[in-house]
């Protein structure tokens, strides 16, 4: 997005493959949008901004929010993007055809097999920034380890004032909700401690 393919030709009318440069306006949004992580925007409401703003989208017609966030065991997504710190990065994943269905499947490359090369002019994100937004993304992530069945379910907040909190005198189990009857909830102790 923010930088892309430079065309040079060589003496022959060859073109030089392998240059690139940095867009100044797309650097921009993606200093932004680091900016914006790092100082606590989810990339839901980031991705928001930038469409009411009209802010063209790399690839879509509209930002969404795993365009931002990405995946960081596949390392994709703008804020685990290492182009922008100036560290290209080639053979991650192999593309190979499933015979049985035809289709594509990428398969990930071990670290020691990727070819690094560090160009320190396409760097757009300073190391102080970068370090802010892996804090960050350290700290979200920290929210999902706490359950092991579904890890979002750690991350949504009570739906009631006094979920989590309230516990039996005689066996310091939980209360549990079952149901809402006119006014009053309908509270049960939880026998599963």
């Amino acid at each position: 997005m923010a930088i892309k393919s430079k065309l040079e030709y060589n003496d022959n009318g060859d073109r030089i493959p392998g240059l690139r440069e940095i867009g100044p306006a797309q650097a921009e949004i993606v200093r932004w949008i680091f900016e914006q992580y790092a100082n606590g925007s989810a990339p839901a409401a980031i991705a928001l901004n930038l469409n009411e703003r009209r802010v063209p989208a790399p690839q879509e017609n509209y930002w969404r929010d795993d365009t931002i966030r990405g995946d960081g065991k596949r390392r994709s997504g703008i804020l685990h993007n290492e182009l922008y710190i100036g560290r290209l990065v080639w053979n991650r994943r192999q593309y190979r055809k499933n015979p049985d269905t035809g289709r594509r499947a990428a398969r990930h490359d071990s670290d020691d097999q990727w070819v690094v090369n560090e160009n320190a002019n396409l760097r757009i994100i300073s190391d102080a920034l970068l370090a802010r937004v892996k804090a960050r993304q350290a700290e979200v992530g920290e929210l999902f380890t706490h359950t092991t069945t579904n890890r979002l379910n750690a991350s949504h907040r009570p739906s009631y004032r006094l979920s989590g909190i309230l516990e039996s005198t005689e066996c310091g189990g939980p209360y549990t909700i079952l149901a809402k009857t006119g006014t009053a909830a309908q509270i049960t102790r939880s026998r599963s401690r």
